[in-house]
């Protein structure tokens, strides 16, 4: 399958399963404790689900397993599923921003290394200077994924 076609198939896919997801996970949230009550900052005025993240898991998850060459490394699959399992729990126990972020941290810095995929640099930004980051690249890239889970 062309790299082109297979990535459609899988935003498609993944897009498909995440709707599905929400409409059957909407429903079971209250058995799951997958609720938001209202109160203190919260400004809603009835308990909402809290099962975006996984829905989206589910199609992500869906997407990897079921479209020919979309699959990225093993230790990306692993990053999502404990991130996944931190933002459940999270949602589920109400975990402290502290320890949560510590966790965030943690996963993001061992998907890092173990893939070594991280930001080298940062482009152009300011016209004729590109940084480079170099002994920087693995602390930048945690901080831009927690930052950007958590934006």
């Amino acid at each position: 399958m062309a790299p082109a076609l297979a990535l459609v198939l899988a935003v498609t896919l993944a897009f498909f399963a995440t709707i599905a997801s929400v409409g059957i996970l909407r429903r079971t949230a209250p058995w799951l404790g997958l609720l938001d009550h209202p109160g203190g900052r919260k400004q809603h005025e009835i308990s909402t689900p809290v099962v975006g993240g996984l829905a989206m898991s589910v199609g992500l998850f869906a997407a990897w397993l079921l479209v020919p060459g979309v699959r990225p490394p093993i230790a990306w699959m692993g990053g999502v599923f404990l991130f996944f399992a931190l933002g459940a729990i999270d949602d589920r126990a109400h975990l402290r921003a502290g320890p949560k972020f510590l966790f965030q941290a943690f996963i993001s810095a061992a998907v890092v290394v173990s893939s070594g995929v991280s930001l080298q640099a940062l482009g152009e930004i300011i016209p004729g200077w590109a940084p480079d980051l170099g002994w920087l690249a693995v602390p930048f890239s945690v901080f831009a994924i927690v930052s950007v889970m958590n934006a």
